[in-house]
């Protein structure tokens, strides 16, 4: 399969559409409530899908279709260094944020419910759900990883034709 603008813009945006489906359904058919960093590794699918369907509104354009790849490229890399993140917490790599972890030190009864309504249900640094031993973060890093590597395939072979 040849890596032009036109196959690039289609794979991101099949592949995103599928990731964002997936998720939907595992989220309200399975009643699989995704966690706050989960919510936030979806954005780069969402600008995926509106950078695909900008490049066949303007498609005639090089310079365009180059500035729309190089756009994707940033956003996966974004979007993979968010994940990489996701799941070092997930593994115990990194320390999270406090919607992620469940460490509370507190004496007061009224701060301790105060941070108890505040804490989200769902904890990011416990896998929602493993296939096989691996993570939905994991299984994300492994679709930006392999995202980023066909757009930046993409990018050195328009680079190497100018």
């Amino acid at each position: 399969m040849k890596l032009n603008f036109r196959n690039i813009f289609f794979i991101n945006f099949i592949i995103s559409v599928i990731v964002i489906f997936v998720v939907l359904v595992l989220q309200y058919n399975f009643n699989l409530p995704p966690c706050d960093m989960c919510i936030k590794e979806r954005y780069p699918y969402y600008i995926l899908i509106f950078l695909s369907l900008f490049f066949i509104y303007k498609s005639g354009n090089l310079k365009v279709n180059f500035f729309l790849l190089i756009s994707s490229c940033l956003t996966i890399l974004v979007g993979t260094i968010y994940t990489v993140y996701h799941v070092g917490i997930e593994r115990g790599i990194f320390v999270g944020n406090s919607a992620c972890s469940a460490i509370v030190e507190t004496s007061n009864t009224k701060d301790l419910l105060a941070i108890i309504q505040n804490t989200p249900i769902i904890r990011c640094d416990e896998p929602t759900i493993i296939f096989n031993i691996i993570s939905l973060a994991e299984l994300n890093l492994i679709t930006m990883s392999i995202l980023l590597m066909l757009n930046l395939m993409s990018v050195i072979k328009n680079v190497r034709k100018r």
